[in-house]
């Protein structure tokens, strides 16, 4: 494989996976006949084409689906970072021995109870792009279950996005969760890592402070080419400040709730599909 033709594959990566299946390689060819003799790399001009093709077609396939079943992906994206990242911090509390008021969890669980319920649960979530429904529904009831189990005030706070998430999964015919979305479903773990381990490097500790902020960009960014993701962040981020515990039963961060109800709103308007023009 010529250098040229490496690096224009890596350029077709900006259309959505059907599509380069069906025309990658014709899309390739012509790349790859109207290059001068030696040439290593596609021009900027070239470039510039492939990736504003690749958005446009990625806009067009996601506005497809009806509204009601592009918003329920949305929301089973979005319950599924909250829980995986809740999962997380069950592993870090676990750990350091610390309470980390995030989890909504205060007493009742042993750091190898939590590490095992933490285990189940990122599986539960992650199977969501992989097994049937008859697999995950099941998985998600029982990590539910689990959660509530050694102290129900404790946990409920845990639970009800978990259960959430499996009667969402159990309803509905929608298409199952795109692959792409994957690398949405480990951004926020990767980020909360890395905001626990950095500050104890000071070369870098500065950059703990800016992870955060940066992944919010981008879903807000990502509007422009799924407003789906935007949904997802922003329920996620509404999820966690959020927190149910003993007493009070609940609390809840207005500003941050507004905020991100807005960002669902706008994003939801713009799932709506794309009517064919008239000609």
């Amino acid at each position: 494989m010529s250098p040229l033709e490496r690096r224009g594959r890596l350029l077709l990566r900006a259309y959505p996976a059907t599509y380069r299946q069906e025309h990658g390689a014709e899309i390739l060819a012509t790349l790859l006949e109207a290059a001068p003799a030696g040439q290593t790399r596609p021009s900027l001009r070239e470039a510039r084409a492939l990736l504003a093709g690749g958005l446009r077609v990625r806009i067009a396939s996601h506005r497809q689906l009806p509204t009601l079943a592009s918003l329920r992906l949305a929301v089973l994206l979005g319950l599924a970072i909250a829980v995986v990242q809740a999962a997380l911090l069950r592993v870090i509390w676990a750990v350091s021995e610390a309470r980390l008021p995030l989890t909504g969890l205060r007493s009742g669980y042993g750091p190898g109870y939590l590490l095992l319920l933490a285990a189940l649960t990122m599986t539960a979530a992650t199977l969501l792009w992989f097994a049937p429904r008859r697999v995950t529904v099941p998985l998600l009831s029982f990590v539910a279950v689990a959660t509530l189990l050694p102290s129900r005030a404790a946990g409920l706070g845990a639970a009800v996005p978990v259960v959430a998430l499996a009667v969402l999964t159990a309803a509905g015919e929608a298409p199952r969760l795109p692959r792409s979305w994957l690398v949405w479903l480990g951004l926020p773990p990767a980020v909360l890592v890395a905001d626990v381990v950095l500050p104890h490097w000071g070369a870098v500790a500065v950059v703990a402070a800016w992870l955060m902020p940066l992944y919010l960009l981008a879903g807000l960014l990502w509007f422009v080419v799924d407003s789906r993701v935007t949904a997802a962040v922003a329920l996620q981020q509404g999820l966690l400040w959020i927190h149910t515990d003993v007493a009070p039963p609940v609390r809840v961060n207005g500003p941050v709730l507004i905020i991100a109800v807005v960002v669902i709103g706008i994003a939801t308007l713009r799932m709506r599909p794309r009517r064919p023009q008239r000609v």
